[in-house]
């Protein structure tokens, strides 16, 4: 994720970006990401990162957990 921030030129490097992990949940592992804009910066960067993040692990293997639900049927 801080390839993926460092790369922005709209990502302000004063105050210093922050990512750390945020929680461990039942189907997903939450990391938060803090970076400063330019307030007219803020959705196209919030946009464009989250589908950086998204192609960037994909490409390298690291997977996305989602919740799933296995569903049987009973015989009548």
């Amino acid at each position: 994720m801080k390839e993926i921030i460092n790369k922005d030129p709209r990502i302000l490097q004063d105050p210093p970006s922050f990512i750390a992990l945020h929680q461990l949940d039942s189907s997903s592992v939450n990391v938060i990401t803090r970076c400063w804009v330019k307030s007219e910066d803020y959705w196209p960067v919030y946009f464009d990162i989250n589908k950086q993040i998204y192609q960037v692990f994909n490409e390298r293997g690291i997977g996305f957990p989602f919740p799933q639900l296995t569903v049987h049927q009973a015989n009548k």
